[in-house]
């Protein structure tokens, strides 16, 4: 019994040596953090890489370039803005201190007891561990700056209708218009915000296609003249009557 305890402990010990020996001063196999990946990366190198890409969104903020018919449209979200008045300021993302989130997923393994720290290497070379980073992204901030900036910039879908002028009726001309999927542009900018990620970000528009087009509003113009020219719907309530002409019927249609 005390044999094979022996063997163990002497198994787990070498085991403990062997693993910070290869991975000295690198960070240990399955960890990430913000879901970049930092195996075997040094301590210094995984410092630089983040400290890059910190300065960067400190400097410029998150880009986000959005691609329509139109073009490309940049969207520039600061850190923070001043609000309507100067002693007002609005925030949009934090930073945090990443630094000392960094140091303690590269701690992961090397500190506190011996067993805790075989503990921790053993599960580590069967299990991922991924660590977050303390930043903030402000939501509600975030997704109405993207509507301020973006209002204008759509093309507005129009759908074909009737047009009744006199006892004329045509068909209008519809148009297709663009939008932008706002909860899954906020996914892919909280994504790349969770890893510090400062390239620029490109989402593309959808088309927005009318219900009717002329083409299929046409088929109906037949219909529509006969309740045109046809129908009328009286409406009564105790002694009034309200009359609603097919002309006015057809134009909401």
């Amino acid at each position: 019994k005390w044999l094979i305890s022996g063997i163990i402990i002497f198994t787990l010990a070498g085991f403990t040596v062997s693993f910070e020996l290869i991975y000295e001063n690198r960070f240990y196999p399955g960890i990430s953090i913000g879901g970049q990946q930092l195996s075997g990366m040094t301590y210094s190198e995984a410092s630089q890489y983040f400290g890059h890409h910190v300065d960067t969104l400190r400097k410029n903020g998150i880009e986000l370039y959005i691609e329509s018919q139109k073009g490309a449209k940049k969207i520039n979200i600061p850190m923070s803005l001043t609000g309507l008045t100067s002693d007002s300021l609005v925030e949009y993302f934090s930073i945090g201190n990443w630094e000392e989130d960094l140091r303690h997923a590269y701690g992961l393994g090397r500190t506190g007891a011996l067993t805790q720290r075989i503990k921790d290497q053993f599960l580590l070379a069967f299990r991922k561990k991924n660590f977050h980073f303390s930043s903030l992204l402000y939501k509600e901030a975030v997704q109405s700056l993207l509507m301020r900036e973006l209002k204008p910039f759509f093309s507005k879908m129009v759908p074909a209708q009737f047009i009744v002028k006199k006892n004329n009726i045509s068909v209008s001309h519809g148009e297709s218009g663009e939008n932008l999927n706002l909860a899954d542009t906020m996914a892919i900018i909280r994504k790349k915000f969770a890893s510090f990620d400062s390239n620029p970000i490109s989402v593309h528009t959808t088309l927005q296609i009318p219900l009717f087009t002329e083409a299929e509003l046409r088929t109906f113009l037949p219909l529509a003249r006969e309740i045109m020219d046809s129908i009328n719907i009286n409406f009564y309530y105790q002694s009034k009557v309200w009359t609603i002409s097919g002309k006015r019927l057809v134009a909401w249609l």
